[in-house]
């Protein structure tokens, strides 16, 4: 079952007769993508979980933004539980600044009167949000990092008594673990756990600071078995693979995680794609430098922004027009230009193939090296054949020359 059946089942019984689960951080974060811009009659106006429904559920579809399939279903099934029903949504923002290639959005849950949840909002369809997750390679923060912690800050100034729990999906993952690990010590001893959906790690640099290592313990990372997005950059927290029903780039999708009772189903690790695409990242960064990553990005942004589209969807929407556009304002960049995006698509590509060979290679080796225990197991059996034959036929020979002599 994924989170919308653990719903049916488990949505009848409040936090009090079953505690909070692995299942209901994963709710909470993916609650966080809702769009919930004009339902609050004032930044601090605190309204159940119910309310906020009824409210969003008044709005005209083009309005409510649902972004995929099964969003539909999780809102109001939270509304109608006793499980989430009374939980209260506030201080919810929502901030898209193409100038500054910025995109962050988060809402806290009240739980109860000691406990809130601080959901991060992972990356949405705007262009500008995937261009501020790609500027996390070759940058040691990024614009939504920083509103993250600021806004962690603001919450725990504000509800001075609860303890805080933090997570997110995908960028919002990320954003959890890089609030919780440069927010103020005071805050930092309040925060409980911190929760990572498939989100990509932070920076070698931040990684490396004390901040980073006072939260580690704290942090848990969940991956699907064929994790790409989850397996970037640098993670040295503990992580735990679950499976998905889904494949490939897919598995992202948290309806597809499976779960049985109120635990995730886990796997002992990630499969081969996914070691694959982590191997060729690291390389890739390894052997490109912060300069060249950010020339290339900065001209390929520049010119997905000449198609006047705000969203990967719009882009799509006019594909061949979009598409036209963009070969078009390539090939009159000037030839240095070019050479910077030829060369990281190059070395990507180089780094893929890199990969591919060494692992080429290992199966040779591996396969030779079973070959050759092979032919030697066989060698040790037949060897071990004749010594007993021989052994046998010793005995024979000395029980007849013993009865022989009798």
């Amino acid at each position: 079952m994924n989170i919308i059946d653990y719903l049916k089942w488990r949505g009848d019984l409040t936090f009090a007769q079953s505690q909070f689960c692995q299942v209901d951080e994963l709710i909470f974060s993916r609650l966080s993508y809702f769009d919930f811009s004009g339902l609050f009659n004032s930044y601090e106006e605190e309204i159940t979980i119910e309310e906020a429904y009824e409210r969003f559920s008044k709005k005209n579809n083009e309005q409510k933004r649902i972004l995929i399939e099964g969003d539909e279903e999780l809102f109001p099934l939270m509304a109608k539980s006793n499980r989430f029903k009374s939980f209260k949504l506030t201080r919810f923002v929502n901030n898209i600044v193409d100038e500054e290639r910025t995109q962050f959005s988060a809402i806290t849950i009240i739980i109860s009167d000691i406990d809130v949840f601080v959901a991060f909002r992972g990356t949405d369809n705007t262009i500008t949000g995937w261009r501020e997750d790609l500027d996390m390679s070759f940058q040691d923060s990024v614009p939504c990092q920083i509103a993250g912690v600021d806004y962690l800050e603001q919450i725990a100034s504000t509800y001075t008594t609860h303890n805080i729990t933090v997570g997110g999906h995908s960028k919002g993952g990320n954003i959890s673990i890089y609030a919780s690990s440069f927010c103020s010590d005071l805050t930092k001893a309040r925060i409980q756990a911190v929760y990572n959906n498939d989100g990509p790690g932070l920076s070698e640099a931040s990684s490396n600071k004390q901040g980073y290592k006072d939260v580690l313990d704290k942090i848990h990372t969940y991956v699907p078995q064929s994790s790409v997005i989850g397996r970037m950059l640098s993670h040295k927290e503990k992580y735990t693979v679950v499976l998905s029903d889904e494949k490939g780039l897919m598995q992202h999708d948290v309806y597809s995680w499976q779960i049985e009772g109120s635990c995730f189903i886990t796997l002992e690790e990630v499969d081969d794609g996914s070691v694959f695409v982590d191997d060729t990242l690291t390389d890739f960064l390894k052997d490109s430098s912060p300069e060249q990553r950010k020339k290339a990005l900065d001209t390929v942004f520049e010119l997905l922004y000449k198609t006047k589209a705000t969203t990967i969807k719009e882009i799509n929407k006019n594909k061949f027009e979009n598409y036209s556009l963009l070969l078009k304002e390539y090939s009159n960049l000037d030839k240095e230009t070019r050479q910077a995006v030829n060369l990281i698509a190059e070395k990507l590509f180089g780094s893929a193939k890199d990969v591919l060979i060494d692992k080429y290679n290992v199966a040779v080796e591996e396969q030779k090296e079973k070959r050759e225990s092979s032919i030697e197991n066989m060698q040790k059996q037949l060897k071990d054949f004749f010594d007993q034959k021989r052994k046998e036929n010793s005995i024979k020979k000395y029980q007849r020359e013993s009865k022989k002599n009798s």
